[in-house]
């Protein structure tokens, strides 16, 4: 596997939805939907610097599982789990970034409407 290679496109990956976030967070109001129920309206509102959770979340983990790779590389017996563990990273940086691009938009169409939305209160 071509470590430099693969190195390169997991930090992009991995920092992609932080960048996107930072650059969005200028153009949200400073309250959004934070939480939606299981009949999709939204049951709770926060602040627009919630939307940085999952983005940092994602820079933690992805770090963890580069100093994972780091000690697997030069450890023979463990060259097989480092090509099961690239595998895997690449795909939960996707997932994460499905998810993070997924709320941005929500939060964007939403903010459009919020002074329309049925806020339900929790008591």
């Amino acid at each position: 596997m071509k470590s430099k290679g693969y190195s390169l496109s997991f930090l992009l990956l991995a920092a992609a939805p932080t960048v996107v976030t930072l650059l969005a967070l200028g153009s949200l109001p400073d309250t959004i939907p934070a939480h939606y129920g299981a009949d999709g309206l939204v049951d709770r509102m926060g602040s627009k610097y919630e939307t940085l959770i999952i983005p940092l979340m994602l820079l933690v983990m992805a770090a963890v599982i580069g100093v994972l790779l780091y000690v697997f590389r030069d450890n023979e017996k463990l060259k097989a789990n480092q090509k099961a563990l690239s595998v895997i990273s690449i795909v939960f940086v996707g997932i994460f970034n499905v998810m993070c691009y997924g709320f941005l938009y929500l939060d964007f169409i939403n903010a459009q409407s919020i002074g329309e939305m049925d806020v339900m209160k929790i008591t």
